[in-house]
C-alpha cells in the first residue's frame, strides 16, 4: 500500500473518480462535494502508436461533438517525454496537439504531458494512455492516483482490456 496521509475529503473530482482514486491509495471512505456523476470510461486499444492515434481521434471527436473544447482536454501518459508516441502526433480530431511545455498559448489546442509533469494541474477531461507493460507498484500507483485526480469532469483510459490499470479503475 502507498504510504499517504489520510485523505477523507475530495472536492475536485466527480464522486466515482474520487472513490476509485481513493481505492488506489487504500482510502475507502472519502467524502466528495461534487455532484457530477462521472465514472471512468475505459477504451480498449492495441498498444501500437497507430492504434492509439486512431482511438484518440475517435474519442476526442466524440467529446468535441458533445460540446467539449480542445483546451478542456488533456492527454496524460505513463511514458517519458522522449518515449511516448504522442511526441509524433501533431493533430487529434482537427485540433493541434501540444506538449505542456508550450502551453502558455494553449488557445484551442489539446495539451499532452507526462503524468509527473501534470502534477498540481487539472482539466475538465483527462485521457490517460500508454500503460502497456507497467506493474502497479508504489510508483505507478502514485502516478495513477495523480492522473485520476487531475480530472474535473470526465476521465478516459485507453489501454488493453483487462490490463493492470483497467482492473484498478474499473
Amino acid at each position: 500500500a502507498i504510504n499517504h496521509p489520510s485523505y477523507i475529503r475530495n472536492y475536485r473530482n466527480p464522486k466515482a473518480i474520487a472513490l476509485r482514486a481513493g481505492k488506489i491509495i487504500g482510502q475507502k471512505d472519502i467524502r466528495t462535494a461534487r455532484s457530477v456523476s462521472s465514472t471512468p470510461r475505459l477504451h480498449s486499444c492495441e498498444s501500437s502508436a497507430k492504434a492509439l492515434e486512431a482511438k484518440l481521434n475517435k474519442i476526442v471527436s466524440n467529446l468535441k461533438d458533445n460540446g467539449a473544447k480542445p483546451n478542456e482536454i488533456s492527454i496524460l501518459t505513463f511514458k517519458s517525454k522522449k518515449g511516448t508516441a504522442l511526441k509524433n502526433v501533431s493533430n487529434i480530431s482537427n485540433s493541434r496537439l501540444i506538449h505542456l511545455d508550450h502551453s502558455n498559448d494553449i488557445g484551442e489546442k489539446i495539451m499532452w504531458s507526462t503524468i509527473s509533469s501534470f502534477k498540481g494541474l487539472e482539466n475538465e477531461i483527462i485521457i490517460l494512455v500508454e500503460a502497456s507493460g507497467i506493474v502497479l507498484d508504489d510508483w505507478y500507483n502514485s502516478l495513477l492516483y495523480v492522473a485520476l485526480t487531475r480530472t474535473k469532469t470526465e476521465f478516459h483510459y485507453i489501454g488493453e482490456k483487462g490490463d493492470v490499470v483497467w482492473k484498478a479503475i474499473s
